[in-house]
């Protein structure tokens, strides 16, 4: 669970499952809900604060300093491999494995939504020239 502040100072609380995504009840379950969202956000457009609350939602919030420092963007997280990890300090072995694990599922979930994209705008553009034809 995560509890911010909005200007006016009221309490904004939300809850984030695994993958950095919200968990609200009425949203579809884990398996379901889109993997490369996070607050209404594609990954590629993420900012180093969006990195941070992943991090946290990974409980290794130990590292939100560090990927700070080096300002990490969602893009930037895309391409970060175990030597990036390193020198970012993640030192922990398993810390680094689990952060690639989960940089490497958003990857192939982002590659697979662009597919998915790509395979309903060629439907459309399919169903749009038979329109045409029958014109």
């Amino acid at each position: 669970m995560v509890s911010e502040f909005d200007e006016d100072g009221a309490k904004s609380t939300f809850t984030l499952n695994i993958s950095g995504t919200p968990a609200a009840e009425e949203n579809l379950s884990p398996n379901k809900r889109n993997l490369n969202q996070f607050q209404s956000c594609p990954i590629p457009d993420w900012s180093t604060e969006h990195v941070c609350h992943w991090l946290i939602a990974l409980e290794l919030e130990k590292y939100t300093a560090a990927f700070r420092d080096k300002n990490i963007t969602g893009l930037q997280l895309l391409a970060i491999d175990g030597s990036k990890l390193k020198a970012l300090g993640i030192i922990n072995g398993k810390d680094r494995e689990v952060l690639k694990k989960k940089v490497k599922e958003m990857k192939t979930a982002l590659e697979k939504e662009k597919k998915q994209q790509e395979k309903e705008r060629k439907a459309r553009e399919k169903e749009q020239k038979k329109q045409l034809k029958k014109k």
